[in-house]
């Protein structure tokens, strides 16, 4: 899914997420929970994931819950992401196997410790059709930049229907 932040002047801090996955007779047949620690103001996050169903799970609708923690002041702060690739698995091609590309540290004198990512898989009409998430670790300096490779949660989508995907990411910064 993709989570927006509409305040122009604050950061949402500390962000749960609940996803329930909600069959035809409105049973819940399982439901996920997922954690942001910052979303920036004015912007967008994707946040993707998988949770594993017996095959051919009737999931009829989505119903999801966003609690966030606190509000903080507007940061700008973050490393770009480029080159961004779905590519296919090794060892099952028709299926996503990760989505590949490069973290760049923008900022003129802070230093990257870690990074969270989270992705959505698009279609070529834009929809979401699934997504995952994972770590960086580098020390990365100013307008250094570094390899990243999502491939947690990238099982069940068909490579075929994978048009382009969408990264966030929410550093945290060394401190001086």
């Amino acid at each position: 899914m993709i989570l927006a932040n509409d305040s122009p002047q604050h950061d949402a801090l500390d962000v749960t997420v609940l996803v329930n996955f909600v069959m035809s007779d409105n049973r819940l047949i399982g439901s996920a929970t997922g954690h942001v620690s910052d979303i920036q103001a004015g912007t967008q996050h994707a946040m993707g994931g998988e949770l594993q169903f017996p095959g051919g799970a009737p999931i009829a609708r989505l119903e999801v819950v966003v609690t966030i923690g606190r509000g903080g002041p507007a940061t700008h702060d973050k490393p770009g992401i480029s080159a961004v690739r779905v590519m296919p698995s090794i060892f099952e091609p028709a299926w996503c196997g990760s989505i590949e590309g490069e973290i760049q540290n923008d900022h003129p004198t802070k230093t990257v410790q870690s990074v969270e990512l989270s992705a959505v898989v698009l279609d070529a009409a834009g929809n979401v059709i699934g997504g995952g998430s994972g770590f960086g670790f580098a020390s990365l300096p100013p307008a250094a930049r570094e390899f990243f490779k999502i491939e947690n949660g990238m099982r069940p989508i068909p490579l075929s229907n994978a048009a382009s995907a969408l990264v966030s990411v929410v550093p945290t910064y060394k401190t001086q």
